[in-house]
């Protein structure tokens, strides 16, 4: 069965709302789309997912892998859990609390295993946990960056994870215990993070170590706008080339109405999610209006033109 065929089967709705309010722990229509595309399920598969959240991919998962497979399904909320036992009693799947980074020996091996949260590095309990040609699918931080998070999908071939392909899109980060939500989405990993008085969130993310996070941030707040230097459709395929190449300086952020990525350099610069770049200084501008000529002399490298590779228990980004 394809994917887009098991999402016009199954009622959303039924799944995602509570008391007529949407779960928090949802995930983006699109967004589960693409990375069950990714995971290229079969009929009869056993399929470990971390985690179940409002139980709506469990539902998709289960009518992937028809009557035949298995789906154990994890989450670190108990009462996420025990909601979603209810809603498919007699079906084949198993709910467990669990930090998910720890995967469920009791089933392995798995044909597929599937993450909605990223952890920082590849936990070694999914590669032992993963059977042998097996699929991985899960978002990982490219950096020590807030929202530097990108999807991947990686086969088991002799006992070995190979990156093939990556995808737009990201969750947030797994913990090892359950989260107050106190802050969402990148802020959860970000440096210096508040809230503003209309619970706008505002943060300022860097790996670089020289840089102090909440002095940047206030200067990324009085940036002015200053010229269009992307299509809007370039700015993702922009992002994974800024990724990859790690610049010094790089960094991320939110001023609550723009968020974006730039660098520090005599100044601060950076460009949003409509391809608007910002700045506190002409030679800053420069700086990063530079960085984006490289990125069009090599052929503007994106999405399509890149792979995951893991490197010991860390995930980074090759060319293909």
């Amino acid at each position: 069965m394809e994917v887009g065929q098991a999402m016009e089967r199954i009622n959303e709705d039924f799944y995602v709302k509570q008391n007529g309010k949407v779960i928090q722990q949802s995930t983006a229509r699109f967004a589960i789309q693409g990375d069950l595309e990714l995971l290229d399920v079969e009929e009869g598969n056993k399929v470990l997912e971390l985690g179940t959240g409002s139980g709506y991919t469990a539902a998709l998962l289960l009518e992937l892998i028809g009557e035949s497979g298995k789906l154990v399904s994890l989450d670190i909320e108990p009462s996420l859990t025990e909601r979603a036992r209810g809603m498919f009693v007699g079906r084949n799947v198993e709910f467990h609390v669990q930090d998910g980074r720890l995967g469920w020996a009791e089933g392995a091996p798995y044909d597929r295993i599937v993450a909605w949260a990223t952890p920082d590095k590849m936990p070694e309990a999914w590669v032992e946990q993963l059977a042998e040609g097996g699929i991985l699918v899960s978002s990982f931080l490219m950096s020590d960056m807030a929202d530097s998070m990108v999807t991947t999908q990686f086969r088991k071939e002799q006992g070995v994870l190979v990156g093939e392909n990556i995808e737009r899109g990201s969750y947030i980060s797994m913990r090892e215990n359950p989260a107050d939500y106190d802050l969402l989405g990148p802020a959860m990993d970000a440096d210096f993070a508040e809230r503003g008085i209309d619970r706008e969130i505002f943060w300022f993310s860097t790996d670089d170590p020289s840089l102090d996070s909440k002095e940047q941030f206030l200067l990324m707040k009085k940036a002015e706008y200053q010229e269009q230097i992307l299509a809007e459709t370039e700015y993702e395929d922009f992002r994974v080339y800024f990724l990859w190449k790690r610049e010094k300086g790089r960094f991320t952020g939110s001023t609550g109405e723009r968020s974006g990525f730039g660098m520090v350099s005599d100044g601060l610069a950076y460009v949003d999610r409509h391809g608007k770049a910002y700045s506190t200084s002409q030679p800053a501008l420069l700086h990063l209006k530079k960085f984006v000529e490289k990125w069009l002399a090599e052929g503007k490298i994106g999405w399509k033109d890149m792979k995951p590779v893991l490197r010991g228990t860390r995930v980074i980004l090759e060319r293909k």
